[in-house]
């Protein structure tokens, strides 16, 4: 007996002393909100005052040194983020994850983002003596010192590395990354193309595409294609990446405001991950008062506020890609055919490094047009025996984005902030921006002048004489500027043309537009909760009009189906709200998608069918579809002794949802919520598995909004009856320029990726909810409400 007591508490003891170094360990590795911190390269000592949010305001004698501080305060909260991803967009991932990012490493090599940011470096870094320069290695000297002299966060250790030294490249990798999860046409292209070669251009007339399709013509080389693993896209996704997806903007000017300023809004949409995308951090230096949403390791905000300015984005989402039929030289795969002679492939090695495995060595082929991503992509290769290639602006063009993000900070009125944007090639955005007599929006791309008879979502010739693209001059680009209705705005919709000439995008339906532009018209007069009401607005016109479509084609309801008939009757009487208390939004989702399930999935297969449900393709004509009795999507092509009709189809949907949801949440629909069909969990890279799901995920919670209302909460539709949340407001952000020291944000989750800080959740809870928390420039205010200090001084 005494033995068994004896090995207890040795047991206990050794458990507790296991749970105190763990429990050590890990608090060793908590960033740190106080104390002094010696710093080689400062000029002066530095303040950083940390809110009750974490949030840092840096409080420095020159621009370098709020820079380096920035890099060390954004090192200590964000270093796993921003080494995620210069690994993504490097094609460095397998170094640490192995063969199971493999494909992504490959995809990225292939597109050659390292070569770019190493050009880009050489030809912007020339001068180490201007502003913006010493801006950038200030914070990669910050950055560095937090890398080489603290103790790095639990990530690393639990992977098994340590990060290398922050450079220049890494900006431009960060950059990198952003614009490629602009590029639309990536994830689109490919899949419009399939269904061209697999079916025929009839399939492509119902989804509002902007071009004929009784003239589309094939090259001779196409085949059949079916796509059977997932794109790059999808297996970002999965490996929680975050990818930017939409966002909503909107400015009224002095006259339709309460407060006799301007009112400024601005939530970008990204697809949820822990940490939260942005950091956001209030910069004090001579001459400069300044709040900027960051990325981790980005040394610039791609969007803030001065005491004078303010400006946000959105994706433009032009077409700016486009994937081009390749042809080889007559007996000779060495070179391609072009117009009026031929071009050599030039050739490149690349090494990617492979965790417990041996390293793999991928060949790199690029003709003149941009890189052959068939020998890569495998869905493209099998679209045709000659290559594919990618041609798109981001890597044609010189890249100035750090620049122009300097500049717009440091703008003194809107010619200026106006000059730096005709600089922006690509990716393509809508520039916000407003000072207290202006507002703008603003068109910021370089629009491809492609030929009239050029489809620009389909792949093309490289080789034929239609291919001479170039540029529209930027001077020209649409936009907006203090226009007499009072107000400028932007939800990703088709912008408004400029001269008569629309450009050609995968814009989103107008659903999100047409519920700001009404409440912005609504009243003589808007204040800040009006702002407020409408970010958090959950109610989508679109969806009814859909809703309509659908049941107008139900006449009969089966009463002996179980709870058939109170569906339908609550279906009639729905008006497009989701909110997370209504039953409803759960019955209108699972239709939608069995309908939609049923008239594609034959046609498209299992993969293609998932990445329609994502494009905004399917979101723009989607009612166009369902419009049209004679679409040839209502026939299922598997049933080859029978035509199924429109009609046929809804009902059979109909009837396949109230089974679907009676089995999932029981046959009390009156107890079905949208908010536990409609759930919100911001993933870490690695919470995948016990127990660190617990431990790094934040949520899960029942949120309203849906798939564009104006409170974006963005799901996939699927089979199980759940409509979990994937993307949405990465921030919500709110300004009255009347007091432009002060304002109204929240963040999805918290201002800090480090799992052991009280700063890593602590806004999550608000965010579902509704409320905003203020954010200050007031040094008054500052002095007198800080949580903590940190100084950071030269180390001599």
């Amino acid at each position: 007996m005494k033995v068994v007591k004896l090995f207890a508490v040795v047991f206990i003891v050794f458990i507790l002393l296991l749970g105190g170094g763990i429990y050590f360990f890990l608090h060793k590795q908590k960033p740190h909100y106080k104390g002094a911190v010696y710093i080689k390269g400062f000029e002066n000592p530095c303040e950083i005052l940390y809110d009750s949010y974490g949030i840092p305001h840096i409080i420095a004698q020159s621009e370098p040194d709020a820079y380096r501080a920035l890099g060390f305060a954004v090192a200590q909260e964000r270093l796993f983020q921003m080494e995620m991803m210069r690994r993504v967009s490097s094609g460095r991932l397998s170094e640490v994850f192995g063969v199971n990012t493999l494909e992504i490493d490959r995809f990225f090599r292939m597109v050659g983002f390292n070569h770019l940011a190493s050009r880009e470096v050489e030809r912007n870094f020339n001068n180490p003596h201007a502003p913006w320069t010493k801006a950038c290695l200030a914070y990669i000297e910050g950055l560095n010192h937090f890398i080489e002299n603290e103790n790095l966060p639990v990530e690393f250790t639990l992977l098994g590395f340590t990060p290398k030294p922050y450079t220049p490249e890494d900006m431009y990798l960060i950059a990198s990354y952003m614009s490629f999860s602009f590029a639309m046409g990536i994830k689109t292209d490919p899949l419009l193309q399939r269904i061209l070669q697999n079916h025929g251009p009839t399939y492509l007339s119902d989804f509002s595409l902007g071009f004929d399709s009784t003239k589309i013509c094939l090259p001779n080389d196409c085949q059949n294609s079916i796509r059977q693993f997932p794109s790059v896209h999808d297996r970002l996704s999965a490996l929680r990446m975050p990818q930017i997806t939409g966002s909503n903007a909107w400015i009224v000017s002095p006259q339709k405001s309460k407060s006799n300023s301007v009112l400024f809004a601005n939530d970008p949409h990204i697809e949820f991950s822990q940490p939260a995308v942005w950091y956001e951090a209030h910069l004090s230096y001579p001459g400069v008062e300044f709040t900027g949403h960051f990325l981790a390791g980005l040394c610039f905000a791609p969007l803030g506020h001065s005491l004078h300015h303010v400006w946000g984005i959105t994706m433009l989402l032009n077409d700016d890609v486009d994937f081009l039929f390749e042809k080889y030289a007559d007996n000779d795969s060495t070179k391609v055919k072009g117009i009026i002679k031929d071009y050599p492939i030039d050739v490149q090695e690349e090494i990617i490094l492979v965790k417990d495995s041996a390293a793999e060595k991928l060949i790199v082929r690029r003709t003149k047009n941009g890189p052959i991503c068939s020998d890569v992509m495998k869905d493209i290769k099998s679209m045709s025996d000659q290559p594919v290639s990618l041609s798109w602006t981001y890597l044609k063009t010189e890249n100035d984005l750090l620049q122009v993000m300097y500049g717009m900070m440091h703008a003194k009125n809107m010619k200026v902030f106006r000059r730096e944007l005709e600089k922006i090639a690509s990716p393509g955005l809508n520039i916000m921006y407003a000072d207290k007599e202006n507002i703008a929006w603003f068109a910021a791309a370089h629009f491809v002048k492609r030929n009239d008879s050029i489809f620009p979502s389909l792949f093309r010739s490289a080789y034929s004489n239609n291919f001479n693209d170039s540029y529209f001059d930027p001077k020209n680009n649409p936009c907006s500027v203090n226009p007499e209705r009072g107000y400028v705005y932007s939800a990703n919709n088709q912008p408004e043309p400029k001269n008569g000439m629309f450009h050609p995008g995968y814009y989103v339906n107008d659903d999100r537009a047409l519920r700001i532009t009404q409440v912005l018209s609504s009243k003589d007069k808007l204040s800040v909760e009006d702002f407020k009401n409408l970010q958090l607005d959950d109610t989508s016109q679109v969806m009814n009009a859909v809703k309509n479509i659908l049941i107008a084609e139900i006449k009969n309801v089966d009463h002996s189906e179980i709870n058939a008939a109170e569906l339908f009757q609550q279906l009639k009487k729905w008006n497009g709200s989701f909110n997370k208390e209504e039953s409803t939004p759960v019955f209108f989702n699972q239709f939608l998608f069995e309908v939609l399930e049923l008239l594609l999935l034959d046609e498209l297969g299992t993969e293609d069918f998932k990445a329609m449900l994502k494009t905004h393709v399917l979101k723009t004509g989607m009612e166009r579809i369902l419009k049209n009795d004679s679409s040839v999507w209502w026939d299922n092509v598997l049933t080859k002794n029978h035509r199924e009709t429109k009609i046929e189809i809804i009902n059979q949907a109909f009837y396949n949802a109230v089974r679907k949801l009676n089995t999932v949440y029981g046959k009390k629909y009156e107890k079905w919520k949208w908010g536990n069909a409609h759930q919100l969990e911001h993933p870490h890279l690695i919470g995948k598995q016990e127990p660190l799901n617990k431990i790094l995920n934040v949520g899960p919670f029942a949120t309203s909004g849906g798939n564009e209302t104006v409170n974006n909460m963005g799901y996939e539709m699927n089979e199980k009856g759940k409509m979990l949340v994937r993307f949405g407001p990465s921030m919500r952000k709110i300004l009255d320029l009347a007091h432009p020291e002060e304002g109204w944000n929240i963040s999805p989750t918290g201002q800090s990726g480090n799992f052991m800080s009280k700063h890593y959740r602590d806004q999550a809870e608000m965010f579902v909810n509704g409320s905003y928390r203020s954010m200050t420039m007031n040094h008054e205010r500052i002095k007198t409400e800080y949580k903590s200090k940190m100084m950071l001084k030269p180390k001599r």
